[in-house]
């Protein structure tokens, strides 16, 4: 646990060093550093340059923050699919991620060339969403002072209202990835009239309770305040963590995007992924590699990580736990309330992966207990499929898109 801390601390100031080591390595072996459009690029750029309409909006939330939204369509489609998709990424994601996978492999790519309305949403505190109409993110901690909380109850039902405006329908069909698939819980225990304007649910793995949670470093957040403590020196204005350019995500860009001759760099690389899940050798391609650490971890709130810190300590799916006084301010109870997942009523199909360390099992069997409106539980055929499979592995578009994409076709 101490190594994991401390490793975390010293990646800011050594990364230099390890770099140009690395580099004059690369150099002396006159190989080039592996580079294609999906790991120098951002998601409009990527996608124009593949062929794609991309268009780029800004949606403001009721408490003020900003994030980027993308429109993809595919221009060889002589009709769009009126209505539309939304893909929601997963916790330190952008929307990015649907793209990793490249084209003819990437969920965002095979709705798009299915000719459907597809948008990407952005959850505040990630690159795409760092700004805010009177906080600045670089100067003013207040914003960095959210959790999932905020996410569900602002940022969710932002997207959505801003897509049916936008398009003009009266319902979506939503598409989320591990901590957004609990949102929208979230969303729907607080605002239920927001099932009726979701026409078919997908949640990919779905963080909700985290009781039996095996991930190593969600584990080490549930040690509490001493672990929070420890992680500020790696922060900006002590609040924003695992960001896009910090030691964490520049050092594994670096390494994930190493020739393969190179051992000991692709080690560490699928190390890193061993913190957050399970492992499963040979599912993340190493192009998919070098593409997922050109934008992960992508940055949030170290107030949402001390959340999931307490998800796991206190064993069930429920607000930010503040302490007996500030509860009863807060919520007028002394204790921080539960999340009622009952209340979401939207036909629900869902995957999950026999060997997901973040999301176990058992948490899955006890959200879906609760479901009123499950149309499938799908328990992916690979006996090592894991968390982040869902959306980086190589056999995703069989194993889970395939199904997806079914479905989706039943209820456009």
């Amino acid at each position: 646990m101490n190594y994991i801390v401390l490793s975390l601390l010293v990646l800011s100031p050594i990364k230099s060093v390890i770099s140009g080591n690395i580099f004059e390595a690369v150099k002396d072996q006159n190989l080039p550093l592996k580079q294609n459009d999906a790991t120098v690029n951002n998601f409009t750029q990527v996608t124009r340059k593949l062929g794609y309409e991309t268009t780029v909006f800004e949606v403001t939330t009721e408490d003020g923050y900003i994030s980027k939204m993308f429109r993809m369509h595919n221009p060889n489609c002589t009709e769009i699919k009126k209505k539309p998709i939304m893909l929601i990424h997963g916790l330190l994601e952008s929307a990015d991620a649907y793209l990793d996978l490249g084209p003819g492999a990437g969920l965002g790519y095979l709705t798009s060339d299915a000719c459907y309305d597809v948008w990407f949403p952005n959850i505040r505190g990630n690159y795409y969403a760092r700004a805010h109409k009177t906080l600045n993110p670089d100067t003013d901690r207040e914003f960095w002072r959210f959790y999932g909380q905020e996410m569900a109850v602002y940022d969710i039902p932002a997207f959505i209202d801003f897509v049916l405006d936008k398009t003009g329908q009266k319902q979506l069909n939503l598409v989320t990835f591990s901590l957004s698939g609990g949102l929208f819980f979230m969303t729907t225990s607080d605002k239920p009239e927001y099932n009726d304007k979701v026409s078919l649910y997908i949640p990919l793995a779905p963080a909700t309770r985290l009781k039996h949670s095996k991930s190593t470093l969600l584990r080490l957040l549930a040690t509490g305040g001493s672990i929070l403590d420890t992680l500020k020196p790696v922060t900006r204005l002590g609040e924003e963590i695992l960001y896009r350019g910090s030691g964490v995500q520049s050092l594994m860009e670096l390494l994930c995007s190493l020739p393969n001759v190179l051992k000991g760099p692709q080690t560490v690389c699928s190390g890193f992924i061993g913190l957050l899940d399970s492992f499963h050798p040979g599912s993340i391609s190493a192009e998919t590699d070098s593409r997922v650490y050109f934008h992960f971890p992508a940055g949030t709130s170290l107030k949402t990580l001390s959340w999931l810190g307490q998800l796991i300590e206190k064993k069930t799916y429920q607000k930010f736990d503040y302490g007996a006084k500030k509860n009863m301010e807060l919520y007028q109870c002394e204790t921080a309330p539960h999340y009622d997942v009952s209340k979401m009523t939207v036909p629900t199909v869902t995957f999950h992966g026999k060997h997901d360390h973040l999301v176990d099992s058992r948490d899955m069997k006890w959200l879906l207990r609760q479901m009123p409106n499950v149309l499938e539980y799908v328990v992916v055929d690979d006996p090592l499929w894991n968390h982040l499979d869902m959306v980086h592995g190589s056999d995703a578009p069989k194993l889970v898109y395939a199904k997806i994409m079914d479905y989706l076709k039943k209820y456009e």
